[in-house]
C-alpha cells in the first residue's frame, strides 16, 4: 500500500525531453519511499510555451496538477538554494543545487517538492523497468509511423540520426546558450558507425527535415522521417539498433529507451554552446557505456 503521507511532486518544465527526465526522477523517489508521484505545472492545452507535453504522450503512473502561473516560485526557490527550509504545496522544496549529480538525492527521507532539470540517469537508473513501462506510447502509431517502424525492423542494421534545428537556432542568444551539432559531428559519428556495422542504414529524425536534408547532404544510405508525432518519432528512434543523439534530451531519451543490450550510442561531448558549456558539468549526463565524439 501507498504512504501518501510521503508524497512526491515534481514541477515541469521545458519541453518533452526536460519532462521525462524530471517524471523520472520524481518516480524514483517515489519508488524509494513507496508512495505516488504527481506532477505539476501549465495544463496540456496552455500556450506557456513551458506546457506539459509528457502526459498525452504516455501511459505514466501519475497525477496532474495544473497551474495557471508561477506564483510563488521563484522567490521560494531562491530561498531554497540558500539553504534555507521553505514548502510548496504543503511539502519540503527540494531544489537542484548544480546541473551534475547531487548526491543528496539519494539521503531524502520523506516526501518533496522537487524542482530542477536532473539531468542525470543517476537519479533513476534503479527503475529503468518501471521507466520503459512508463514511457510506452499512449496512442497507436498512426498509418505512416507505421510504415516506418516496419522499415526500421527490416532494416538489416537501422541507425537512428537527430538533427535539432528548430527552437535551437531562432535566436542568436539561444544559440549562444543551447548550440548545435553541427555537419562535422554528424559525418564523424557516422564514419565511426560504418566501422562497427557496415550495413548500417541511417533513419534522420529532425524538427526541420528539409534544412536536415540540406545539411547532411551527400552522406549515404540517409532516409528522411518526417509527419510522424513527437513521441512517435522518440519512440521510433528508440526502435532502432544503435543511435546517434543531437546535444538534446528528446533523442537522448530515445536512445536510453533503445531496449538493444548491444546498442551503440553516439553522443556529443559538447552539449551546450558557448554561453553554457564551461558553467554546466555534464560528466553525469551520459551512461558510461556511451560514445562521446
Amino acid at each position: 500500500m501507498l504512504d501518501n503521507r510521503n508524497q512526491v511532486i515534481v514541477r515541469l518544465g521545458g519541453r518533452l525531453g526536460n519532462q521525462m527526465f524530471q517524471y523520472a526522477t520524481g518516480r524514483s523517489l517515489a519508488a524509494r519511499l513507496n508512495t505516488s508521484v504527481e506532477i505539476e505545472g501549465f495544463a496540456p492545452d496552455s500556450s506557456h510555451k513551458s506546457r506539459i507535453e509528457i502526459i498525452d504522450a504516455f501511459q505514466l503512473q501519475t497525477t496532474l496538477h495544473s497551474v495557471k502561473s508561477k506564483s510563488g516560485l521563484k522567490w521560494r526557490s531562491r530561498i531554497a538554494r540558500m539553504g534555507l527550509p521553505v514548502r510548496m504545496r504543503g511539502l519540503p522544496m527540494y531544489v537542484e543545487p548544480h546541473f551534475h549529480y547531487d548526491p543528496r538525492f539519494e539521503n531524502i527521507d520523506g516526501g518533496r517538492y522537487l524542482l530542477g532539470g536532473w539531468l542525470s540517469p543517476r537519479y533513476f537508473d534503479g527503475i529503468r523497468r518501471e521507466l520503459l513501462e512508463d514511457f510506452s506510447l499512449k496512442h497507436p502509431l498512426s498509418q505512416n509511423a507505421t510504415r516506418v517502424k516496419e522499415s526500421i525492423s527490416e532494416a538489416s542494421c537501422a541507425i537512428s540520426i537527430h538533427v535539432r534545428r528548430g527552437d535551437y537556432i531562432e535566436n542568436a542568444r539561444t544559440l549562444a546558450r543551447l548550440g548545435i551539432c553541427e555537419r562535422g559531428y554528424y559525418s564523424d559519428a557516422i564514419d565511426l558507425i560504418q566501422k562497427m556495422y557496415p550495413d548500417s542504414q541511417y533513419y534522420v529524425f529532425s524538427d526541420e527535415p528539409e534544412r536536415a536534408r540540406k545539411e547532411l547532404e551527400g552522406l549515404n544510405n540517409l532516409s528522411f522521417v518526417s509527419n510522424n508525432s513527437q513521441e512517435e518519432d522518440l519512440y521510433l528512434m528508440s526502435s532502432c539498433q544503435h543511435n546517434i543523439i543531437a546535444n538534446s534530451t528528446y533523442s537522448w531519451w530515445a536512445a536510453w529507451l533503445n531496449e538493444n543490450p548491444e546498442k551503440s550510442v553516439i553522443a556529443p561531448r559538447q552539449w551546450f554552446g558557448p554561453a553554457l558549456q564551461s558553467a554546466n558539468d555534464t560528466r553525469d549526463l551520459f551512461p558510461e557505456n556511451w560514445r562521446l565524439i
